[in-house]
């Protein structure tokens, strides 16, 4: 009686054992499955993509201003992403040594300035300036350079390095240096290259350099809000003045008016010739029109703008 029993307890036991034996080598392996680029939103892409470790200063950003939760909702958006080299670089500049050196208000405008609210690939980016305004109501300048100009570069500044990252609320660029926010007002960005000193001297002179200098201004007394000031100018450079013998803003104001004193009224030759390169607005290359006429600062007088395979300005076909 007890060999049958022990007999039946080992012929369970080794039925038991062949089943978890076949149940162990059925069970499947398990993998984690790679996730895609579009399957992350902007911030998770930022802060643990697979290429999480090249954006960890940017991601900073984000994390001191709560700005990833923005960059986790539907979008569309697409940001121009600075990678750490161009972070460093920018703290390099400021004296700084991290994001959290600067106030909260400052890193927020710098991630906003490198934010639109809409999809922009690369292919969408033309010679000018973006469609979109960016998060900040500003518009990021475009052009070409590099071999074959095949390189856009962003407000002067920074190269796309990585294009048309997509994921799932949006496009990513990855670029070499941050796109700082526009402080500087026109009057001083012209007047900041040596290359067109008589043209600032000349600005300077007629007085329309203080109009140029005002970023802001108040629209209605009533209201309590700025308006923002736009300007765009035709800057001359001193070479173009040279090939007139014009080497001083003295013989600049003898060339152009006999009434020396009075170049600062507006019917004076001197001044209209000056004012006749500063336009109200701000007119990129993408926003200029074949065949437009476009106001100077007084509206008492206009440019026109044609479009060939160049942009010009006043163009006569007999000269």
């Amino acid at each position: 009686m007890h060999n049958i029993k022990l007999k039946s307890i080992i012929g369970k036991s080794l039925i038991i054992f062949a089943l978890l034996y076949v149940f162990n080598a059925c069970k499947p392996e398990i993998v984690e499955p790679e996730i895609s680029t579009d399957e992350y939103v902007i911030s998770d892409y930022i802060e643990i993509g697979e290429d999480s470790i090249k954006y960890t200063e940017f991601n900073q950003l984000l994390l001191n201003t709560q700005l990833n939760g923005l960059l986790a909702i539907r979008g569309p958006f697409t940001l121009f992403l600075p990678n750490n080299e161009a972070m460093d670089a920018y703290y390099a500049s400021k004296g700084i040594s991290s994001a959290s050196d600067l106030d909260i208000e400052t890193q927020k405008e710098l991630v906003y300035n490198h934010l639109i609210v809409s999809e922009i690939y690369s292919g969408d980016i033309g010679l000018g300036a973006i469609r979109e305004l960016n998060a900040l109501g500003d518009k990021l300048a475009t052009e070409f350079v590099g071999e074959n100009y095949q390189d856009i570069l962003i407000n002067k500044t920074a190269i796309i390095i990585d294009r048309d990252i997509i994921v799932s609320n949006g496009i990513i660029h990855e670029i070499d240096k941050v796109i700082e926010p526009i402080t500087i007002n026109v009057f001083d960005v012209v007047s900041s290259d040596p290359s067109f000193s008589l043209f600032t001297q000349a600005l300077e002179l007629t007085g329309i350099s203080d109009t140029l200098k005002i970023i802001d201004f108040q629209y209605d007394p009533n209201v309590d809000k700025l308006a923002r000031n736009y300007f765009t100018l035709l800057a001359v450079p001193n070479t173009v003045f040279n090939r007139y013998g014009i080497n001083t803003i003295d013989e600049m104001v003898n060339y152009f008016t006999n009434a020396p004193d009075s170049v600062s009224y507006v019917y004076n030759q001197f001044y209209q010739f000056i004012e006749y390169h500063c336009l109200n607005g701000s007119h990129y290359l993408s926003d200029l029109e074949d065949d437009k006429l476009y106001p100077v600062l007084s509206f008492n007088n206009n440019v026109l703008v044609n479009i060939e395979n160049d942009y010009m300005v006043n163009y006569i076909d007999s000269t």
